[in-house]
């Protein structure tokens, strides 16, 4: 089975997010996701990137369309304390707030995520969201 993949590099400034909301959009339109999974999708994109206070640069995010749903994989992000979190290795004496409210929030909009090793102190992190 072929999987379609789409990749969209954008500038990491606030006024592009328009755009790449309008491209998960037409995404996820054909794979009939109802527009309250596109908003969840959406918000925890937008989310990731917010707390990822680390990186300059642009933004790359590759949404490959399976039979069952969107992989959706966001990179490149450098924030070791939020790597740290969505891994589940935050240092429990000194929880970041912050980090622990993403971890939550993506568990409750997405099936599952999980966290790439790239290159040096850099990742990206995988958004699954499983259709209908």
């Amino acid at each position: 089975m072929s999987v379609d993949t789409v990749t969209l590099t954008l500038p990491r400034k606030p006024g592009y997010l328009p755009l790449l909301h309008l491209v998960l959009g037409g995404i996820a339109l054909r794979k009939d996701l109802s527009f309250d999974d596109l908003d969840d999708v959406q918000l925890a994109v937008d989310s990731l990137l917010a707390e990822d206070t680390g990186t300059s640069g642009d933004i790359e995010v590759k949404v490959s369309l399976k039979e069952d749903g969107l992989l959706i994989r966001i990179g490149v992000l450098s924030d070791s304390v939020l790597r740290e979190s969505l891994r589940g290795e935050g240092p429990a004496s000194q929880p970041d707030r912050r980090h622990l409210d993403i971890c939550m929030l993506l568990r409750g909009l997405c099936e599952d995520f999980t966290v790439v090793e790239l290159d040096g102190d850099t990742y990206a992190v995988e958004l699954w969201k499983k259709a209908g």
